[in-house]
């Protein structure tokens, strides 16, 4: 087995799984939207969080991440485009 070959091998070892539990980002939005979007979530049933974002270029924080369980992302996502 050459260098390569093992590389790849290791590359390859990552699990297809994914966690349920783990949390991802549904959406980015301005920071003055941002809480009232997760708390409005989060009254829906949802264990949604946010994250603020900082933007390098401007140096202030300007964007939200808005985050769910990713086992409650794709409806937590339709909900979102209901309240936005």
């Amino acid at each position: 087995m050459g260098f390569r070959q093992w590389f790849f091998k290791v590359l390859d070892k990552g699990s297809d799984e994914q966690n349920p539990d783990e949390f991802v980002e549904i959406a980015l939005v301005r920071a003055s939207a941002g809480p009232m979007i997760v708390e409005s979530l989060r009254q829906e049933g949802f264990e949604a969080t946010g994250q603020e974002s900082f933007d390098n270029v401007t140096a202030a924080t300007t964007y939200y991440r808005v985050m769910v369980p990713r086992r409650e992302s794709e409806h937590a996502s339709a909900k979102l485009i209901d309240l936005m």
